[in-house]
C-alpha cells in the first residue's frame, strides 16, 4: 500500500510505473522553495517523479516509431514531456495541451484537481526546480555526500524528471521508511569525486562533463548501492556525452509498421 496520503497517489503510481517512471516519491513542498509559484500556509505534498534503467528501451521503442522524435534536439526530455502529459491527462482532449502551454510557468493538470507539473529540464519563473532539495523530505532517498540523489535499490542509476505539486495540504511531514540509503557508508564516491572537480576546474564548465564523462561516470560506480541496476553503456553515454550509440534507425517515411 502506498504512504502517500493523496487520494489518487495509488491509481497514479501504477500509471507512472508502467509508462517507465519507476519512481514516485510524496515530497513535501513549501512556498520558500525557488523556482516554485509561491502558496503562503502549510506545505504542499509534491510527486517527484523519476526512472532508472527500465525507461531506456521503452524511449528506443519510441524512437523507431516516431519519425520526428529522432530529429529533436533534446528527444529523450520531448518524449519524457509527452509520456507524463499522457499519464497525467488521460483525456485525449487534455493532452492537446502543449507540455509548456507558458514558456516560464508549470503545466496545469487540471484532471489532477489543478495540480502543477514542473520539468526537471525546464525553467518555470526563471530557475529550474529545485528537484534535489526535494529529496531531502522524501521517504526513500537521500542525497550523498557528494551530491547524487541515491536509493536504496537503485542507487545512484536514476533520474529525477518532473515534481507534481498537488493541492492537499500536509500537516505533518512525511514518515521515513528507512534510513538514509548513505547512513553509515564509508563514502567511497568522495575521492573519485574531489578528482573529477579537480580535472574539471581545467575545462570550460559547459564541456567539463562531456570532456570527462569517464571521470565523472566514476563517482556513479563507485557507490556500493544499485550495482545491479547501472545503465546500459549506450544509456550512459548518451547521458554523458549526448551520442547516439546504439540508437535505432527511424522508420522510413510513408511506411507504416505492423502492429
Amino acid at each position: 500500500m502506498s504512504s502517500q496520503p493523496w487520494p489518487q497517489s495509488e491509481a497514479l503510481e501504477r500509471r507512472l510505473a508502467d509508462a517507465g517512471f519507476e519512481l514516485c516519491w510524496p515530497v513535501a513542498v513549501t512556498a520558500d522553495l525557488p523556482g516554485l509559484a509561491p502558496e503562503p500556509g502549510p506545505a504542499r505534498l509534491g510527486l517527484l517523479i523519476g526512472n532508472n534503467r527500465s525507461l531506456w528501451p521503452l524511449f528506443l521503442g519510441a524512437l523507431a516509431e516516431q519519425t520526428q522524435l529522432g530529429l529533436e534536439e533534446h528527444p529523450l526530455d520531448r518524449w519524457v514531456e509527452k509520456r507524463l502529459v499522457e499519464v497525467l491527462q488521460p483525456s485525449p482532449d487534455a493532452r492537446s495541451v502543449a507540455p509548456v502551454a507558458e514558456p516560464d510557468a508549470p503545466l496545469e493538470v487540471a484532471e489532477l484537481g489543478r495540480c502543477r507539473l514542473y520539468f526537471a529540464h525546464r525553467k518555470a519563473y526563471g530557475q529550474y526546480p529545485p528537484l534535489q532539495r526535494l529529496v531531502a523530505t522524501s521517504p526513500e532517498a537521500g542525497m550523498s555526500p557528494c551530491g547524487l540523489v541515491v536509493h536504496p535499490v537503485y542507487g545512484p542509476w536514476l533520474a529525477l524528471r518532473a515534481l507534481l505539486v498537488t493541492e492537499y495540504s500536509l500537516q505533518n511531514d512525511l514518515p521515513r521508511r528507512a534510513p538514509p540509503p548513505c547512513a553509515g557508508c564509508l563514502a567511497p564516491c568522495q575521492s573519485p569525486f574531489t578528482h573529477a572537480l579537480q580535472e574539471s576546474a581545467k575545462w570550460p564548465a559547459a564541456s567539463c562533463v562531456r570532456e570527462l564523462w569517464r571521470e565523472w561516470l566514476s563517482v556513479r560506480d563507485a557507490c556500493p548501492l544499485g550495482q545491479a541496476q547501472r545503465y546500459t553503456d549506450n544509456q550512459i553515454v548518451y547521458h554523458y556525452r549526448r551520442e547516439r550509440a546504439g540508437w535505432p534507425d527511424p522508420p522510413s517515411p510513408g511506411l507504416t509498421r505492423a502492429c
